[in-house]
C-alpha cells in the first residue's frame, strides 16, 4: 500500500508542483488555504496556518508530513510570520508526536545563513524576520521527539506559476517598466522542476538531516536583471543598491545523497518563466 503523506501548503507554488509529481505514488492528504491544487485528490482540508488554529480534532493516518505552508512576505508584521512559520511547525510537530508520525520534512530557506557561501554545517545568521521564523521552526523540529527530521533549505526557487519570490518580482517590475534597486549580490537560484526532483528524492531517502537545495549556476543580481530585460525586450530602469556579497548554497551534500544534479539551466528557466507569464508555449 502506498505510504500516506500530509502536505501543507499544497495550493502554493511549490505545493502544487510537488503534489502533481507525487500523485499516484503516495496516498496524499492536502492542507490548503483556499483553492484545490490539482483537481484530482479528494483528501483535502482547509486550514489557515496564519491564525491560531487547532489540530486536536484532525484525524488523518499519515506516515510523513511535508510542511510547505508558511508566510513569506517580509513586510508582514512579526506575529503573522511567527504564527505561519514557527507556531504552525510547533503544533504540527506536537500533533505528529502524539499520532506517531515517523517523518517530518520542513521547507526552510537559505536565508537562515546570512550572506556568504554556505554549507549545511555553517552557523545560522538569519537575514530577516522571515528567515528567523524559519530557523525557529528548524530548531523546534530538531528538538522534537519525531524519529526522522529532514530540512530543505531552499535558495531562490523560481519558475512558471510563481506569484512571489525574487525572480518573479524582477520579471513583474521589469515588464511594468518600473525602476529596480539592484544590490550587488551573487545567488544560485533553483528552477521549480529541479527542486521538485530534489524533494521527491528527499522524501524517498532513508536519511534525515539538513540539505541545501540550490541551482548549479551562480549569477550576479545585476546580470540576472540584464538577462530578464533581454528576454522581455524591455528597457531596464536600474539603480544600484548596496553590496551584499553572496547568498550561495553549496549543494555537495544534496547532490551526493540524492544522486542528482539540477538539469534546467538559468537561461532556459528564465525563458520558460517568461513564456508562462505572457501565455506563450515553448
Amino acid at each position: 500500500m502506498a505510504k500516506s503523506v500530509l502536505i501543507t501548503g499544497a495550493s502554493g507554488f511549490i505545493g502544487q508542483n510537488l503534489t502533481r509529481a507525487l500523485e499516484g505514488h503516495y496516498q496524499l492528504y492536502l492542507q490548503v488555504r483556499n483553492s484545490h491544487p490539482t483537481g484530482k485528490t479528494e483528501r483535502i482540508f482547509s486550514l489557515d496556518f496564519g491564525t491560531r488554529f487547532n489540530l486536536v480534532d484532525l484525524e488523518i493516518p499519515v506516515e510523513k508530513i511535508i510542511h510547505l505552508a508558511g508566510e513569506f512576505e517580509k513586510k508582514k508584521d512579526f506575529s503573522k510570520l511567527y504564527f505561519a512559520n514557527t507556531y504552525s511547525t510547533y503544533l504540527l510537530s506536537q500533533w505528529a508526536s502524539e499520532k506517531g508520525v515517523g517523518e517530518f520534512i520542513l521547507a526552510s530557506t537559505g536565508g537562515i545563513y546570512g550572506p556568504g557561501r554556505h554549507r549545511e554545517t555553517d552557523p545560522p545568521n538569519p537575514v530577516d524576520l522571515y528567515s528567523l521564523t524559519k530557523r525557529q521552526a528548524e530548531e523546534i523540529l530538531l528538538w522534537s521527539s519525531i524519529k526522522k527530521v529532514k530540512i530543505a533549505r531552499i535558495f531562490f526557487c523560481y519558475g512558471p506559476g510563481a506569484k512571489r519570490g525574487l525572480i518573479n518580482h524582477l520579471f513583474v517590475k521589469i515588464m511594468r517598466g518600473e525602476e529596480i534597486v539592484v544590490d550587488r549580490l551573487i545567488i544560485n537560484p533553483i528552477y521549480i522542476d529541479d527542486l521538485v526532483e530534489y524533494m521527491k528524492r528527499l522524501i524517498r531517502s532513508t536519511e534525515g538531516g539538513v540539505y541545501n537545495l540550490a541551482g548549479e549556476e551562480e549569477i550576479m543580481l545585476s546580470d540576472l536583471v540584464d538577462q530578464i530585460g533581454r528576454i522581455t525586450k524591455k528597457k531596464v530602469k536600474m539603480r544600484r543598491g548596496v553590496d551584499k556579497g553572496e547568498m550561495v548554497g553549496i549543494t555537495t551534500k544534496a547532490k551526493r545523497t540524492f544522486n542528482f544534479t539540477p538539469k534546467v539551466g538559468l537561461a532556459r528557466g528564465l525563458r520558460l518563466t517568461y513564456e508562462a507569464l505572457v501565455g506563450k508555449k515553448s
